[in-house]
């Protein structure tokens, strides 16, 4: 049952990331659209788990952001 339950975690958290990808032909405008779709998501991930950690919910949700942005920006430097 784990095995099974990690399938599907590993699955629809990968989704969101794929779909632009089904949607445009042109690679890289897909890539910069599923970095946007990722990093919102990032942002509203740490929006929400301030809460249960008493955090500042903005606060929270925008270093996860910053974070992101820092990987995104790594791997447009590296040649992604």
């Amino acid at each position: 049952m784990g095995a099974f339950t990690s399938f599907w975690l590993v699955v629809i958290s990968s989704l969101p990331a794929a779909i632009p990808f089904l949607i445009w032909d042109d690679a890289l405008f897909a890539l910069r659209v599923s970095n946007g779709i990722l990093l919102a998501f990032l942002f509203f991930c740490g929006y929400n788990w301030a809460r249960y950690t008493l955090g500042n919910p903005w606060t929270v949700g925008l270093v996860f952001l910053a974070g992101g942005i820092g990987l995104v920006a790594m791997a447009i430097a590296l040649g992604g």
